[in-house]
């Protein structure tokens, strides 16, 4: 047996649950480009300063965010999860054994992929849409919307056996421990 497979393991596992936790507590933020005690907990932990207020204004005015934790901020915290993730499987020998080294090239390209298919299935659910039958339909009077109208849930669906995030759509098992979605 592989003499690192628990650190293997326990890696995997964290990576998985720690990746959604971060892109669900970014979506959970009511506010386009806002700010939450979640939110502010999650950049606290990972070390990422806040961007300002005014840049929070220059954000939300600047793009078509309709919720979310600002893009900026989402990608460094990725990019110190990713950080953090191959310092730690750096710190265990690559394994001789076929099915714990292939474990082992799963995790590190999936640190390597993390934070652009992050950042990209996050931006697709807090960016608006920009084609040209959505800006036409945007252009026409319509009777505004009430609050209960306009709320949209937006979640990064997650594996219920180890936590890991599904980030594209069409794909049936996690990236993380292979279990079907």
């Amino acid at each position: 047996m592989y003499q690192d497979q628990a650190r293997l393991d326990s890696i995997m596992s964290w990576l998985a649950r720690t990746h959604g936790s971060v892109l669900n507590t970014a979506l959970a933020v009511d506010q386009p480009a806002g700010m939450t005690p979640e939110w502010k907990a999650v950049l606290d932990a990972f070390g990422v300063a806040p961007i300002s207020d005014q840049e929070r204004a220059e954000t939300v005015r600047m793009s078509t965010m309709t919720r979310g934790a600002p893009v900026m901020e989402v990608q460094l915290v990725l990019s110190a999860l990713a950080r953090n993730g191959t310092a730690a499987l750096e710190q265990i020998e690559w394994p001789d054994d076929a099915v714990p080294r292939a474990q082992w090239d799963r995790l590190r390209t999936r640190l390597m992929d993390l934070v652009p298919d992050s950042l990209a299935a996050y931006k697709a659910l807090v960016l608006a849409k920009r084609s040209m039958f959505a800006m036409a339909k945007a252009s026409m009077k319509q009777p505004t919307a009430t609050p209960a109208q306009q709320a949209t849930i937006s979640v990064i669906l997650t594996c219920r056996n180890c936590g890991g995030p599904r980030l594209t759509d069409g794909k049936f098992t996690c990236d993380y421990c292979g279990t079907a979605f």
